[in-house]
């Protein structure tokens, strides 16, 4: 949610305080607040996915907060509602990502931002959990019983009736250390601006409703501020305000609003129905679905549960899994539930089917064990991915697998829990047209098994395809961020344990050599304009990865995974491929002689994934 406006103008006309925090206890808007520290104003131009980079600068944040004595509480969204009412808005803003593309902007989150957020949380023991569906309300629910600021960006937080006000997030992810004993930031307390602008209480939801937010159409709104002659968008707030005192004190002011609004109109219009929701969101004072403080203070869930699109409640350990973030996914939340997904586009060649379509099988077999419960015998099955065709937002019709060669049909999701480590591993292998007996020589406790099957599913699943120079740099790639997190102080927990030990057989000071002059040679922006075909093979890759691991902790995590600070980097991998394709470099030259510990990992790697790429 957002309020059009409504920030700038508290900004522009000094209702937002500076003061000094330090020694409280803050509830986080954990998307928002996420979003905010990758830093779009760094990223415009640059389709960054340096994930060390990204988890260092969430780590001086909460670090910063840690040391002033400040108590944080993350929240973040759920899945989508059942009645879609901000389906319109989500699409609409993954048009504007689309739209970004094009231009040749991305300052968006990539694809991993929320899991490396997650990881760095759990890292510092800060305490989170996500909400059924939009977390707004249940946050702002939250900070009144514990009579707590809110920090987040988004501007619906003025909104609510919060005594302990608001404040926006801090730019302290620059300076490192963080020396200061206390931290400078802007806040809003809603019980001034009520006194200064001499109104009611219950008329600030009004405002925010009539300047717009994700339940009010837009040209609904243009339309209104026409009749009114409200021209002058930095005036517009102030005229809303004034009409809205024209009103005095009636007490079915809502109502009133509604009919100068919308005159003489059926009660039941979406416009209609939509400013009643607007307004009355922001007066709720009591959990929805999910008590947070009780998970907080006693770490229960009250009972919750989710029930799927056939109305079969979900096992415990899925729901659990989505409100603690374990899984935090709302894919899975939104499959499960509504059969409808929705998809974000990287930076990729928009003339090419969008990078989702490589590893749509593996969703596929998602959705197979999602319907499993409904029965063979209904056959009219189906999900919809809303993804990108072209340079437009589209909904695309696709039908879920429901029996995989070499295993049989796919469980339903409550008997996954019976099946043995051992049947979920063959099932999982299965999905990928492997036998065990193909994965010889290769330890299956080990992370590296994720990314030798993506790697291989990818190298024959992508279009257009990518040949072994692809495969060379995101492998090197692999080895460095494995090299890079060993030397950093705060090394990553999730690891390839077989890529680990080469790093510490290398030696501390041998491998600090290598990783330096790597980092010189390709960490770094690329020179001259991004290739769009080359990044289009890489976004495909990281659409691998994540589906894999959305159908590994659907299976109830048969396979450990490696964080995405060690395997991805979009600097790295472009730079790399070019040297490797343009410059005649040859890939056994880069990670040292021959016989180096790395040299030869990277050729049984490499092996491995040719083979399975065949098998797949």
């Amino acid at each position: 949610m957002g309020v059009r406006g409504l920030r700038t103008y508290l900004i522009q006309n000094n209702f937002l305080a500076n003061i000094s925090f330090q020694n409280t206890t803050v509830i986080i808007d954990g998307m928002n607040i996420c979003n905010s520290l990758f830093d779009h104003r760094h990223n415009d131009k640059f389709p960054c996915a340096d994930y060390n980079a990204f988890a260092r600068r969430c780590r001086l944040f909460f670090k910063a907060l840690q040391k002033n004595g400040i108590r944080a509480y993350v929240v973040f969204d759920g899945g989508s509602e059942r009645n879609g009412r901000k389906l319109r808005t989500r699409l609409q803003r993954k048009q504007n990502v689309i739209n970004d593309v094009k231009e040749g902007r991305y300052g968006k989150l990539p694809a991993f931002g929320v899991d490396i957020f997650i990881e760095v949380l759990d890292e510092l023991e800060i305490p989170r959990a996500c909400t059924a569906f939009d977390a707004d309300v249940e946050i702002a629910v939250l900070a009144k019983k514990w009579n707590c600021p809110i920090m987040s960006n988004d501007s619906d937080f003025f909104v609510f009736q919060l005594e302990a006000g608001c404040i926006l997030m801090p730019d302290l992810y620059y300076a490192e250390p963080v020396t200061e004993n206390s931290i400078n930031v802007k806040f809003f307390q809603y019980e001034y601006f009520l006194k200064e602008k001499n109104i009611l209480q219950n008329r600030i939801p009004i405002m925010a409703a009539i300047m717009g937010n994700d339940y009010m159409e837009r040209s609904t709104l243009l339309r209104f501020y026409r009749e009114k002659r409200w021209y002058d968008h930095a005036q517009r707030p102030n005229d809303i305000l004034s009409w809205i005192k024209t009103f005095g004190n009636s007490p079915n002011i809502t109502d009133r609003v509604i009919n100068d609004a919308f005159g003489d109109v059926d009660q039941s219009t979406n416009d209609v129905n939509a400013l009643k929701a607007a307004i009355d969101d922001y007066h709720v004072n009591e959990f929805s679905t999910f008590d947070l403080d009780m998970f907080f203070k006693k770490n229960t869930f009250n009972q919750v549960h989710f029930n799927d699109y056939y109305g079969n409640r979900l096992p415990d350990w899925f729901t659990e899994g989505l409100l603690c973030c374990s899984i935090q996914s709302s894919f899975l939340q939104d499959a499960f539930l509504l059969h409808r997904v929705v998809f974000t586009c990287q930076w990729e060649d928009l003339e090419l089917p969008s990078a989702t379509f490589c590893s749509r099988y593996i969703r596929q077999v998602v959705y197979g064990i999602a319907v499993a419960s409904a029965g063979e015998g209904n056959i009219d099955i189906h999900f919809v991915e809303h993804d990108r065709d072209g340079d437009r937002c589209w909904p695309f019709v696709v039908v879920p697998i429901r029996e995989v060669k070499g295993f049989g049909m796919l469980p339903d999701i409550h008997t996954i829990t019976d099946m043995s480590v051992e049947v979920r591993q063959r099932l999982f292998l299965a999905c990928f047209g492997i036998k065990p007996a193909h994965m010889e020589n290769i330890e299956m406790t080990d992370a590296v098994v994720s990314v030798i099957l993506c790697m291989s599913f990818w190298l024959k699943h992508a279009e257009p395809n990518v040949g072994e120079k692809h495969v060379d740099a995101l492998l090197v790639g692999v080895i460095y961020l494995h090299m890079k997190s060993m030397v950093c102080e705060d090394k990553c927990k999730n690891m390839c344990a077989s890529i680990r030990k080469a790093c510490i057989d290398m030696g501390e000071s041998a491998l600090a050599n290598i990783e330096r002059d790597l980092f010189k040679k390709y960490d770094h922006r690329p020179y001259g304009d991004w290739d769009s075909n080359i990044m289009h093979a890489f976004a495909q890759f990281h659409t691998c990865y994540k589906d894999i691991l959305r159908l590994n902790k659907v299976l109830r995590n048969p396979f450990k995974s490696a964080s995405a600070v060690v395997l991805l980097n979009n600097n790295f991998a472009y730079n790399l491929f070019l040297d490797l394709h343009l410059n005649g470099v040859r890939v056994e030259n880069v990670l040292g002689n021959q016989r180096s510990h790395f040299q030869l990992l990277f050729a049984s790697l490499k092996k491995k994934i040719m083979r399975l790429s065949k098998a797949v």
